[in-house]
């Protein structure tokens, strides 16, 4: 006999087992040690360092000697002076560019949208730049990730478009998306929520800021480093008979409904379902929730790893 959702909520707790943490560790570590230091140099904007950038990305820069200095020790914006401006439209010509030489397969992801490079998030822009560029560039990146909640023990995931440029057809969390310039992260909240699961304004805002994850990892092209901040926000939904997500752009195929020991379970076991760094924002989820107890060898080393680069 099924039960009804009101009980299934109130089922007793499901902590991780011995076996279940140290491949959650293994997952985090993975992503978040993923670029070793001596493959990067500085890439640097107004005489100061303000990302990291591989080998291959670097190389390419030297084609565009009015623009970048290319040296084995670092990639220094020269165009462009101390004006934003200007910085913005050297730097956009030579990505125009190379995207239009097919080159650099992350630009083949280009958005036309607008984000800022900036040593810390609440400091002003050096440089605007397209948004598919920024891993290039190596610089710190910030985004929201809404965790939808139903009861105590349950959560909305959502499946990827299977035409979306990046992680096509992975398992994701019900609403995400990374911060524009000028934008907020509560004004991204509400935008992603409306966009991708059609979730209502009144009800987007019931969402609570809960801290964030951090990581630098290796770009899935090859071509970049991914610096990135996530705040993290939990939203707390109503039972499914009374709300249930739907898809309000082509970003999202569908929604379901999982219970927390089913999520842990399939990221402990197939983590490659997932889009990589929703993986880390639900095994800190079930950190929160107590799902994962310190009692387990390996939570503190897990729980340091979710936190690795923190732009500030």
């Amino acid at each position: 006999m099924l039960l009804p959702f009101s009980a299934l909520s109130s089922l007793a707790l499901f902590v991780a087992s011995d076996q279940m943490v140290p491949r959650f560790v293994e997952l985090v570590k993975g992503l978040a040690y993923g670029v070793p230091p001596r493959a990067c140099r500085p890439f640097v904007v107004g005489g100061q360092s303000l990302g990291m950038m591989l080998q291959n990305s670097a190389n390419e820069l030297r084609r565009f000697p009015n623009t970048f200095r290319v040296t084995d020790d670092e990639v220094r914006l020269i165009a462009g002076g101390d004006s934003v401006e200007m910085r913005s439209e050297a730097v956009m010509r030579t990505l125009e560019a190379l995207r239009d030489d097919g080159r650099i397969d992350m630009l083949r992801g280009w958005r036309s949208e607008t984000w800022p490079m900036k040593r810390s998030f609440y400091a002003p822009p050096e440089v605007l730049v397209e948004r598919a560029a920024i891993p290039m560039f190596g610089v710190p990146a910030f985004g929201c990730f809404v965790n939808g909640l139903v009861g105590a023990s349950h959560i909305w995931v959502g499946r990827r478009s299977r035409t979306k440029a990046t992680y096509a057809g992975k398992l994701d969390l019900i609403a995400a998306g990374g911060l524009s310039h000028g934008e907020l992260p509560s004004e991204n909240v509400l935008k992603e929520c409306e966009e991708e699961a059609s979730i209502p304004r009144q009800l987007a805002q019931q969402a609570r800021s809960a801290g964030l994850v951090s990581y630098t990892a290796l770009d899935e092209t090859g071509w970049g480093i991914k610096r990135d901040t996530l705040f993290v926000y939990d939203l707390h939904l109503p039972p499914p008979d009374q709300f249930r997500p739907a898809p309000g752009d082509d970003e999202v195929e569908s929604f379901e409904l999982l219970s927390i020991k089913e999520v842990m379970r399939s990221i402990a076991d197939t983590p490659d379902e997932w889009k990589p760094n929703v993986a880390l924002v639900l095994i800190d989820l079930c950190v929160r929730l107590g799902h994962i107890s310190p009692d387990r060898e390996g939570y503190l080393e897990l729980v340091h790893s979710l936190r690795t680069f923190c732009g500030r």
